[in-house]
């Protein structure tokens, strides 16, 4: 039943029913008593016998008596109904009544029913809410529906739970009154005893149906409200929540980035520091204020060293004192991130040049300043196991150690299963026998052997008799400083001008002054030689004795200089997709500018000899980026060097060729400025004495990476020739993602396009020509010297 109904007021009155001899059935329903009850309530009802009496019984009704009076075995139950509850609507106050009910069963004793006023609250009267429908209800009127309840029953039932509850009591009232007079009950009135025969015939037989109040085990009650606008439409109203929050999330971080954008940096410090900062200027103009030069070497190189010689040669040209450095240790793990950093300027410690190392550790080799190559040495069986790659009978033991990172340690583990070779410092591991042979560049073998400390290893280890790869080993900055850059890979040139024109250390001529300019000109440079020597006085300067000098480390004297530089093995296959390649790729074409001979201007195509070259090398650039389309080039001659510099500073080239590299090119003049030259494609006959001409690409300084790329393709066109690789099995060529999946095949296709480079070197020159006659433009097969400086040095 719902608890938000009001149980009626009834004045103070006491009812008391007793039931006469006869078997009278006295049903009290629950809809004679409270005011509103629904069908389910009074279908909720309890019937109970009056059992018969020895004596008559005796109705009796007066309001108007008091409490106590005329009431029989009355008993106040324990718990009182359910069905008086408060309504959520109106309370009932403290002055009203309390009604209770009661049951006594007594055999053989006057059995009463009634009801009475009690001046307490009912307990268990709270009101309670539920939103929904009553479970209990709902099976109650299912099982209620299938009881077999007449259709009269339920018409009776429900017309008298419309009844009010004054109605209800008058009723029951008229009732008693009847049963009285019927005879059911002593009267000492005569005037009632005509009429009590007739009467007590027909009234005792009529039943009158009474519903007894009977308590009822406690129930769920729901209450029905009008839901609410968010309990209908919660989920869309959480959304649209959650929707508002990213988007004022998303406006804050943008507004948050933008204000941090357009904050003026910070002056930035002139001293390196652990985690890496950004400073716009130049390393030159760093290095100025600062006073001296960092310089990263490895711990073992100690201060006799040619790296010691090198660092102070740059220190000579920058600042014009030779001792105006400071040397900061790296490691092979370590050099490459310190570099970015700038906790150091330089690599000096003899850094292997790969086109991979350039391009993934954003680094700028100078020109090599000495040409190594990977030894075996160690146990002579196990050298001579190693050198022809055998691995089982006597070699079956052999054990190579090789330091991490190195171009040493790419060539081993591509010859030799994981189980013949160990990674570590392996002169330390062949001393405690952890292995019996040591892979490593020449250079550090003859040091570690003949220093002073270990004497006797040339007694009891051998060194190999093969070099097995090549080491250019040059020096290292960063490859977004191409001016500082351009200053270290002049002093390597420098070294090389005093070898070839005699000159030597000469304290002076060695200008000890401050600097204050940044300009330096062609004599700044001769301050390495002056103030610390020239090539041989500086690279053999520790005197490790005549094993430690090799032929290719000398000036060339006319022999062939094509030296196939080592490509790299690149470990990942991603790199920056905003070069100009990719830019020129978007284009749809190349702008290739060429100086020409006298004669050629209208049709390059037809041109031959040195300019012929360098439009072949230009269509080989178009099929390098246009996946093997070598026609996508536009050729655009220029008369001079001066408007073709000028050509390309403004863009409207984007590479030149035919034109001589030197210093002033190099650096930059008052009409143009300096530009990145790749290695020559083809060099003059001139004498050891006399500046040798020199022909490369020309490219801007803003793209390091795109220069790379042009420096690749006449390393390609070399690197084919020294392999023997020719354009009808250019597919030899290695898939090598340097610069990206997308240009994978870009050794190939510059192959497939021209050929390599003795093919365009013949297309335009006599096939007759002896390999005499081409003199400095044939491979460096047999160690002859190699070390050229470009022209522009005076002295």
């Amino acid at each position: 039943m719902n608890q938000d109904r009001l149980a009626p007021s009834m004045s103070s009155s006491t009812l008391t029913a007793v039931c006469d001899a006869t078997n009278t059935h006295i049903s009290m329903g629950d809809s004679t008593l409270f005011e509103d009850a629904d069908e389910e309530d009074v279908n909720r009802t309890d019937t109970t016998d009056i059992r018969s009496c020895n004596t008559d019984a005796v109705l009796s009704a007066d309001a108007n008596s008091e409490e106590g009076q005329n009431i029989h075995n009355l008993h106040q139950p324990s718990t009182p109904s359910p069905l008086f509850a408060e309504s959520s609507h109106s309370a009932i106050s403290n002055d009203h009544p309390r009604w209770s009910k009661e049951r006594n069963y007594s055999h053989g004793e006057c059995d009463e029913i009634g009801a009475t006023y009690v001046d307490e609250r009912a307990p268990n009267l709270n009101l309670r809410f539920f939103r929904g429908l009553a479970r209990r209800s709902r099976e109650r009127r299912s099982s209620e529906h299938y009881s077999g309840n007449t259709e009269g029953d339920r018409s009776h039932l429900s017309s008298a739970s419309a009844s009010p509850f004054a109605a209800s009591v008058r009723h029951m009232r008229s009732s008693l009154a009847l049963l009285r007079n019927s005879g059911g009950t002593q009267t000492n009135h005569p005037r009632d005893s005509a009429n009590q025969d007739s009467m007590n015939t027909e009234q005792s037989k009529e039943l009158v149906m009474a519903t007894l109040v009977e308590e009822e085990e406690p129930m769920e009650v729901a209450v029905a409200e009008k839901m609410s606008f968010f309990h209908l439409h919660w989920k869309g109203v959480v959304i649209s929540v959650v929707v508002i929050c990213l988007i004022m999330a998303f406006v804050t971080a943008y507004h948050i980035v933008t204000r941090e954008r357009s904050k003026v940096p910070p002056k930035p410090s002139m001293e390196p520091t652990s985690s890496p900062t950004f400073d716009p200027r130049s390393t030159l103009d760093v290095a100025l204020e600062r006073g001296n030069i960092r310089c990263g070497l490895y711990i073992e190189q100690n201060t006799n060293s040619m790296n010691l010689g090198l660092c102070k040669a740059i220190a000579a040209v920058v600042l014009n004192n030779p001792e105006s450095f400071v040397l900061t240790y790296v490691t092979t793990n370590n050099r490459f991130q310190m570099l970015r950093d700038r906790q150091v300027d330089v690599l000096v410690g003899g850094e292997t040049f790969t086109v991979e190392r350039e391009v993934f550790e954003d680094a700028t080799f100078s020109t090599p300043y000495f040409y190594d190559g990977m030894i075996y040495a160690g146990n002579k069986t196990f050298v001579a196991c190693a050198e022809n790659q055998k691995r089982y009978n006597e070699c079956a033991d052999l054990a190579i150690c090789v330091e991490p990172k190195t171009t040493s340690h790419e060539f081993v583990k591509t010859r030799f299963a994981p189980d013949f070779y160990h990674i570590g410092l392996y002169f330390e591991m062949l001393e405690n026998n952890t292995c019996n042979v040591l892979a490593a560049e020449r250079l550090q073998i003859l040091k570690m052997f003949e220093s002073d400390e270990n004497a006797a290893l040339s007694q009891k280890y051998v060194l190999g008799n093969e070099t097995f790869t090549n080491d250019p080993l040059a020096i290292v900055t960063r490859s977004n400083d191409t001016k500082w850059s351009d200053i270290v890979n002049w002093v390597v040139y420098a070294l090389f001008f005093g070898e070839r024109h005699g000159l030597t250390n000469d304290n002076s001529l060695c200008a000890d002054r401050t600097r204050e300019s940044t300009v330096l000109s062609n004599q700044s440079f001769l301050n390495a030689v002056y103030c610390v020597g020239n090539y041989t006085e500086v690279i053999y300067n520790d005197q490790l004795g005549p094993g430690l000098g090799t032929d290719i480390n000398n000036i060339n004297n006319g022999t062939g200089m094509l030296y196939a530089t080592p490509l790299g093995d690149p470990k990942t296959q991603t790199v920056k997709s905003d070069t100009m390649m990719h830019n020129i790729r978007k284009r749809g074409r190349i702008n290739c500018g060429t100086i020409i001979q006298h004669g050629y201007s209208i049709n390059v195509s037809k041109v031959s000899s040195l300019y012929g070259m360098g439009v072949n090398y230009c269509q080989s650039l178009s099929a390098a980026i246009f996946q093997g389309n070598a026609n996508e080039v536009k050729f655009i001659p220029f008369p001079d060097g001066e408007s073709a510099l000028s050509a390309l500073n403004n863009g409207t080239i984007d590479v030149l060729v035919g034109h001589e590299a030197d210093f002033n090119s190099d650096f930059g003049t008052s009409f143009a400025e300096g530009v990145t030259f790749s290695m020559p494609y083809y060099y003059g006959n001139e004498t050891r004495r006399d500046e040798v001409r020199q022909f490369s690409f020309a490219t801007r300084e803003e793209d390091p990476i795109f220069s790379s790329f042009v420096n690749c393709v006449i390393l390609a066109t070399v690197h084919a020739a020294d392999r023997g690789i020719d354009q009808d099995n250019y597919i030899m060529m290695p898939l090598k993602p340097l610069f990206g999946n997308e240009f994978r095949w870009f050794l190939r296709d510059i192959i497939h396009a021209n050929g390599n480079y003795d093919e365009i070197y013949f297309n335009n020159f006599d096939q007759n020509v002896s390999s005499y006659h081409r003199g400095r433009n044939n491979l460096n097969l047999h160690n002859t010297p190699q070390l050229l400086e470009l022209p522009g040095l005076q002295v």
